[in-house]
């Protein structure tokens, strides 16, 4: 179970306030055809090989554009909350290459890469929940292991430039897509751990 999953549980909403709602979708953009939807962003499709991503969670555009390296270009778009409780949270545009689902090659990639995490956690004895409090550490047992070039090592090595109150983890296996070269790809490992807090209209307990 994912970690925005887990906290609808744990704060019983039956349906979580979406970070972003069509109407503040840039004018620009408005008619194009939603292709993704999350709690914290809308997908749309630009063309035949370019996405557009609306979101207002910062850890996730860092990710993409700083962690990862995909976005062609982002941009912070100027337009009034349409619910205050989101009025000091900026929505961010970004246009980025198109994804798709993995193909049998890389589900067996990732099958591999979720194994070696499990392992690590294991051997580590770190629980899920305090990887935040265990970046370095992980980030050492990848390197000891020659596991640099893991989709995972990239994000222990992104998330060491940030504190651990800044983010939560999300990792899952739906977080996994394509490229169109066929290069695996973690879209979305984390949330922006202040944009929780209206989503939910409560404080998230310090362990998740």
């Amino acid at each position: 179970m994912s970690f925005l999953k887990k906290v609808e549980a744990l704060t019983k909403v039956e349906s979580l306030h979406k970070a972003i709602i069509k109407k503040e979708i840039p004018t620009e953009y408005q008619g194009l055809k939603v292709i993704g939807r999350g709690n914290t962003s809308i997908i749309l499709e630009k063309d035949p090989e370019t996405a557009v991503m609306i979101t207002r969670d910062s850890m996730k555009k860092d990710w993409l554009h700083f962690g990862i390296g995909i976005t062609k270009d982002w941009r912070i778009h100027d337009i009034a909350a349409e619910r205050h409780r989101f009025k000091d949270f900026p929505v961010f545009v970004i246009e980025m290459p198109k994804l798709y689902p993995l193909d049998g090659e890389n589900k067996g990639k990732l099958k591999e890469e979720l194994a070696f995490f499990k392992k690590a956690l294991k051997d580590l004895n770190v629980q899920e929940r305090k990887i935040a409090d265990n970046i370095p550490e992980l980030l050492e047992y990848y390197e000891d292991k020659d596991k640099e070039h893991s989709v995972m090592h990239t994000l222990f090595q992104f998330l060491s430039d940030y504190l651990p109150e800044q983010w939560s983890w999300d990792v899952a296996k739906r977080q996994f897509a394509q490229a169109k070269d066929g290069e695996l790809i973690l879209v979305d490992p984390i949330v922006a751990r202040d944009l929780l807090k209206p989503m939910f209209h409560q404080n998230i307990p310090s362990q998740y």
